[in-house]
C-alpha cells in the first residue's frame, strides 16, 4: 500500500544549500546566520483513505 508523504522540495533545498554555501565561503564566514523556510508538499495516498496510488492527491499550499 502506497504510504502518504511529505515530500521536500529536493531541488530546490540543494540549489539554496550551494548558494548559502558559496556566500559563506565569499565572506569568510563573517556573515550573518540566515533562516531558510522550505514548505513541503503532501502526497495524500492510499494509506490514509485517500485517492487509489495510481492517482496520489499532491496537496501544495502554493
Amino acid at each position: 500500500m502506497p504510504l502518504t508523504a511529505v515530500s521536500p522540495p529536493k531541488h530546490r533545498l540543494g540549489r539554496l544549500a550551494a548558494e548559502i554555501l558559496l556566500q559563506r565561503l565569499a565572506d569568510d564566514g563573517t556573515g550573518p546566520v540566515h533562516q531558510v523556510l522550505l514548505r513541503p508538499r503532501l502526497v495524500v495516498r492510499a494509506s490514509c483513505g485517500g485517492k487509489p496510488p495510481w492517482t496520489a492527491h499532491v496537496l501544495n499550499d502554493r
